[in-house]
């Protein structure tokens, strides 16, 4: 079985306050955009009382190092979560070879995108007894932002991240993205910034942009909506890595109608008036910045992409 898993943007992402469990309560606005990964599984039921098991290769794919080939991978978590919440699975072994388009490590979800893709496939593999949302109900057991990509393309995002309601708009939108490659952001050093960050401003009201971009989304008002994207953790992400902003700069300076970071960073995307506008963008950018004598030591990786409307879609069910 072959499943397509994409990558997200966050297009918006406020931050509101804290949940039970220390887990903050958030705003946002989840994009799915055509940069793939492709996984292949392979199912083999034996006789026997055993757990699922789970085998895991990654194909074609730079930075293997961040990506864990045993139960620390999403994909077996995802797996013996299912088998759990199911009662499914016994004396199956699922091979999973992943080949890895989207970037490891770079904010754009790739490890929960196929997290979903597993609970996708052996759902299918079992002939569909859950429904979709029972898929997100276990998704979101395993991170904030797996539920998404379960239902897929333009999603608004409240509690964790995972109540989620379906935006359907009529807008094509095309994307630069730029990730500095040496840079990880740790999503709890990031919260515990914010948190120092927003105790020192005590009369600091947050307002979501979430409404903002959703209207502007549904009417197909792209002006609106470059007015309503924002990220709350900017500030942070800004005074902490300068060159961030700088890479930024830059892509407004070359005709990006916008630049913002993407969930935690340090990614950032840029929307462009066609995919077109965007390829022309990647090529100037890449002299830009081979010119910016400050920038010389921070190395980027770059692509352009458009927005899907799928999180998860199964290409061969056999």
């Amino acid at each position: 079985m072959i499943v397509k898993s994409a990558a997200k943007l966050n297009l918006t992402l406020d931050i509101l306050g804290l949940l039970p469990g220390d887990y903050h309560a958030i705003e946002t606005v989840f994009q799915n955009i055509d940069i793939l990964d492709t996984l292949e599984f392979f199912f083999k039921q034996e006789d026997g009382d055993d757990d699922i098991c789970t085998a895991i290769e990654l194909l074609d794919s730079a930075g293997a190092t961040a990506f864990p080939l045993d139960g620390d991978n999403l994909i077996a978590k995802a797996a013996k979560a299912f088998a759990l919440m199911s009662g499914l699975g016994k004396g199956l072994t699922v091979r999973v070879a992943v080949h890895k388009t989207i970037p490891i490590a770079a904010g754009l979800a790739g490890g929960s995108g196929n997290a979903a893709a597993t609970l996708v496939a052996l759902n299918e593999h079992f002939k569909k007894p859950l429904s979709k949302n029972q898929l997100s109900e276990i998704a979101a057991t395993l991170g904030s932002d797996i539920s998404f990509f379960i239902y897929g393309g333009t999603c608004a995002g409240r509690g964790r991240g995972e109540l989620l309601e379906s935006i359907k708009h009529p807008l094509d939108l095309s994307f630069f993205i730029v990730k500095p490659r040496d840079i990880a952001i740790s999503t709890p050093w990031i919260y515990r910034e914010y948190d120092n960050l927003m105790g020192n401003q005590k009369d600091h009201v947050i307002q979501s942009k979430l409404a903002d971009c959703e209207i502007a989304l549904k009417s197909g008002n792209q002006k609106k909506l470059i007015q309503s994207l924002s990220n709350g953790f900017e500030p942070i992400v800004y005074k902490a890595y300068p060159e961030v902003k700088a890479l930024r700069d830059g892509m407004l300076e070359l005709g990006c109608l916008s630049a913002n970071i993407s969930g935690s960073g340090p990614t950032l995307y840029g929307i462009t008036t066609s995919l077109a506008e965007a390829v022309s963008i990647e090529a100037n950018f890449v002299e830009w910045h081979r010119l910016q004598n400050d920038l010389s030591q921070v190395k980027v990786d770059t692509w352009t992409a458009r927005s899907v409307d799928f999180g998860t879609t199964i290409i061969n069910p056999n």
